[in-house]
């Protein structure tokens, strides 16, 4: 039988709050793009260790300690070949950090086989709200509330992007037909200022109803 975990079922609301407050802690980091490995590795002292085969191992990219000391990282994103996911995954396991430090408290964890263990033993239903709450943190840290909509202003304001809507407008799409594509296409141009993946940038703009302001 899986063990519950006392997690506390915060809201998006409630996560943007906290990514705030963290981000306030490191203001010289802020960018964009925001530095996340410095504010790991530097800032808070955090070793990133490198592993093998983990994700071919637990299908994971990465796993933090439960002594909230180190952050394990597959080799392969630890290598950087696709910077974004090597970004995200640090963001990610920094989350775990700040909203799940008493679920670390309570469960024994600092290398591969001890992390599996731990995954099998939580209520599968618990395990998706820590992942939910730790992949939103993740988003608002690297996309910073206040510099989205500024950035975001400044794309839906590009005369290219301007010239786009009013040739769908006068050939007679409707706005359901074009705001997709075009929310897909800032996504893009601000997920490579960010250096986070467009999937991210996309939910975020969802997230924040910026989307409701293409017109």
């Amino acid at each position: 039988m899986r063990v519950h975990i006392d997690l506390a079922h915060l809201t998006y609301e409630d996560i943007r709050k906290k990514a705030d407050a963290f981000l306030r802690g490191y203001p010289s980091r802020i960018g964009p793009p925001v530095q996340i490995e410095e504010i790991v590795d530097l800032d808070m002292g955090i070793d990133i260790v490198p592993v093998p085969r983990l994700l071919d191992d637990l299908e994971i990219d990465g796993f933090t300690a439960s002594d909230l000391s180190r952050v394990y990282v597959d080799m392969s994103v630890y290598q950087h070949p696709v910077e974004h996911r090597y970004r995200f995954t640090l963001a990610h396991e920094i989350a775990h950090m700040v909203l799940h430090r008493k679920v670390f408290e309570r469960f024994q964890f600092s290398n591969t086989r001890e992390y599996k263990d731990f995954v099998l033993s939580v209520d599968d239903e618990d395990l998706s709200w820590l992942e939910w709450q730790a992949y939103s943190f993740a988003g608002l840290v690297l996309v910073p509330s206040d510099h989205l909509e500024v950035t975001f202003r400044e794309q839906l304001d590009d005369p290219r992007v301007q010239d786009q809507i009013q040739v769908a407008q006068a050939s007679g799409l409707s706005r359901k037909e074009y705001v997709d594509y075009l929310s897909e296409r800032i996504a893009e141009r601000i997920a490579r200022r960010f250096i986070v993946s467009t999937q991210v940038v996309q939910k975020r703009l969802k997230q924040d109803n910026l989307t409701e302001q293409i017109p």
